[in-house]
Order: structure tokens, then sequence, then C-alpha cells
């Protein structure tokens, strides 16, 4: 696994149809109030730092396998 990426536990269907997964929960701010605590500004190296970091994460998504498939797993 990635440090950026979480731990999925349990997925699931709903009688009516609709799919669920179960995640490991995150202790901390969201992206959305780390801004709003900064003042909805950040620093032009912190958006570089953030963005460099969620296109790791999403790189070690993608070239994970599937265990069903042995596909790369899917993003979402």
């Amino acid at each position: 696994t990635h440090r950026n990426v979480v731990e999925s536990i349990d997925p699931g269907t709903l009688p009516d149809g609709r799919h669920w997964i179960m995640v490991e929960f995150l202790e901390g701010r969201g992206l959305e109030r780390y801004t709003d605590d900064l003042g909805g500004r950040l620093a032009e190296d912190e958006v570089l730092g953030i963005v460099a970091q969620t296109c790791a994460a999403l790189h070690a998504a993608h070239t994970a396998k599937d265990p069903h498939t042995g596909r790369p797993a899917p993003i979402v």
C-alpha cells in the first residue's frame, strides 16, 4: 500500500443495488478544512507538494493489481 491511499476494509452491495465500500478511518483535517484554516490560500510550493503526493497516490493505486482479475485496480 501507499501512505497516501486509504486501506479498503470491506465492500458490499445494498439491497437496491447501490455499492458501498468501508475504508480505514483517518484522523485529521481534510484538504478543504486545512485550506479554510489558512484563509483559503496556500503557498505555491505547498500546492505543488500536495499535487505531487496526489499523483504518487494515483500512480500507486493505478499500478496495484486487482487480486481477482490481475489487471490494474480501478481508481474511484
